[in-house]
């Protein structure tokens, strides 16, 4: 999979700046509407730059487009550390990290680069477009806490580098497209705390659970760290109770007494699907439940169980029942179906 400028025309029509000029005050015009940050030039500093920014935010999650046309460096001034994920799209950049030092990823071979954007870090650009996946890493660092059963002991830090061929790297584009998706078509899907959530927890099960970083080999010493299916069963019983309400990964492990992780290698082993998943399958046979019993829409009927948009959730629906959403309709509430 691969993302294109083109597929972002509608974001960057919705949420973009086009700011033109010296190249310190288009710096500051972006440091005011993405993050903290100065712009310094690599050559002429008479020389006039354009550069278009787009950017949104939603979740502790921040999805940022930059286009710069001429070579400068640009270095960050923000005070409290962030995660950043970026993929180049066009032209040639690289990143001086305060903890990794000199990150550079080739376009080319499809690469991500991963890095700290905390003081001080340094972007060189030759002229550039990029996608950015921002997010407060000390969200990511309380989130790992309940995923290891809070044996942080030492700063979360990622590898520097994502091949975007992976399985791994495939989960992130989507990730990214699926956001820019929810914000181009049904921003207004973001006030639903059950679709905001549930965004979130992909993220971070994509982030903490799916990248290579300095915990990932921590604890695999031969005795997996698993959940009994007790715990599993508890898990199941809270999502069921709770399904028209936010969820997280965190809530269910608290329930069910044991570390995410735990959770996750314990859905897996015993349900050969993730928590997210079967949380998913519970709130389609809710939906499957009003579809029959109520005369709400098939619009009205998925956001309200978490799906904000209406074709993954007839993809599942249709995978799960072997039948549309609308077809359901045709059903009474003992499962029989009604002559036309």
């Amino acid at each position: 999979m691969t993302i294109s400028i083109d597929s972002f025309a509608k974001f960057r029509e919705l949420y973009g700046i086009v700011e033109e000029g010296k190249i310190e005050e288009v710096g500051e015009s972006i440091s005011q509407n993405v993050t903290a940050y100065r712009a310094e030039p690599l050559v002429n500093p008479e020389d006039k730059v354009r550069a278009q920014s787009a950017a949104v935010t939603s979740q502790d999650v921040s999805l940022v487009y930059l286009d710069w046309n001429l070579p400068s460096v640009g270095v960050s001034l923000t005070r409290e550390e962030d995660f950043n994920l970026r993929v180049t799209l066009e032209g040639e950049v690289s990143t001086t990290d305060p903890f990794l030092g000199h990150i550079s990823a080739e376009r080319e071979k499809g690469q991500a680069r991963i890095f700290s954007l905390a003081e001080d870090t340094r972007t060189y650009s030759q002229g550039h477009t990029a996608l950015n996946l921002v997010i407060p890493m000390k969200v990511l660092e309380n989130r790992a806490k309940s995923y290891f059963s809070d044996q942080l002991d030492k700063s979360l830090r990622f590898a520097p580098t994502l091949n975007l061929s992976t399985p791994q790297g495939h989960s992130i584009l989507h990730l990214i497209e699926y956001f820019k998706g929810l914000h181009t078509e049904t921003p207004e899907c973001f006030e639903n705390p059950v679709v905001a959530t549930q965004f979130q927890e992909l993220m971070f099960a994509n982030l903490i659970g799916g990248l290579e970083h300095n915990y990932s080999g921590a604890f695999d010493d031969g005795a997996r760290d698993v959940a009994i299916p007790r715990t599993i069963k508890k898990a199941e019983d809270y999502m069921r109770a709770h399904a028209g309400e936010p969820i997280t990964i965190e809530q269910l492990a608290l329930e069910a007494c044991c570390s995410e992780r735990a959770l996750q290698n314990g859905f897996r082993q015993f349900r050969n699907k993730s928590p997210l998943a079967v949380l998913r399958d519970i709130r389609l046979e809710c939906a499957f439940d009003d579809l029959v019993r109520t005369e709400a829409s098939v619009t009205e009927i998925a956001m309200k169980w978490g799906f904000s948009n209406l074709g993954r959730f007839s993809k599942y629906f249709e995978e799960k029942y072997g039948m549309k959403p609308s077809v359901t309709r045709r059903f009474d509430t003992s499962g029989t179906l009604i002559a036309a």
